[in-house]
């Protein structure tokens, strides 16, 4: 009888950590990420972690193999177009990071040779310009008179170029000095 309860005591002893480890309460439950997906796979949540430069993640979830309907928009930027870097949120089976694209715009640019429009020659002209980068109008060239600068079309606004801040196409139109006008100090002709 001794032997009977010293192995009953040893069997107790023995299972008592088994029983234990199944009542864990740091271990999470089925359908939880960590937790045991083979419970059942169907109620498993992953997380959707929406990302974009200077702004706090925005997460999302979802039920394994559902498709994520609740797709946020990515903050607009002035002279870029943004997009996430995924479209397809259908059958969600993992947890995912999309990350926002931000893609400078290009904006045209078209030259008004004003009164030399026959005469003048616009070599490999710009005929776009990229926001946020360096844009620098091309210099036209006209036998007997010289080209002084661009002026914005339509206004008396000197144009330069340098870092593209517009968020809309330009014109430019040119302005001139005649060579019969270059030595009277006229400058004025367009």
């Amino acid at each position: 009888m001794k032997r009977i309860g010293t192995l009953c005591l040893a069997l107790l002893l023995l299972m008592a950590p088994l029983a234990l480890s199944a009542c864990r309460q740091d271990t999470p439950p089925a359908g939880q990420p960590g937790g045991d997906a083979a419970a059942d796979p169907s109620e498993t949540i992953y997380t959707v972690s929406f990302c974009q430069a200077g702004e706090a993640p925005v997460l999302r979830t979802v039920k394994s193999g559902e498709a994520l309907t609740d797709v946020p928009e990515p903050k607009a930027k002035t002279g870029y177009t943004v997009r996430w870097d995924r479209t397809d949120f259908g059958c969600i089976t993992s947890d995912l990071t999309v990350n926002a694209i931000e893609e400078a715009n290009r904006y045209a640019v078209t030259y008004d040779l004003g009164s030399h429009k026959g005469d003048a020659v616009l070599v490999n002209p710009a005929l776009l310009a990229t926001y946020g980068e360096l844009f620098t109008p091309t210099v036209p060239t006209c036998t007997g008179d010289t080209f002084l600068y661009w002026v914005i079309t339509g206004t008396e606004t000197v144009f330069e170029g340098g870092v593209w801040d517009r968020t809309e196409p330009l014109s430019l139109t040119a302005v001139w000095q005649s060579g019969d006008d270059q030595n009277s100090g006229w400058t004025g002709r367009y």
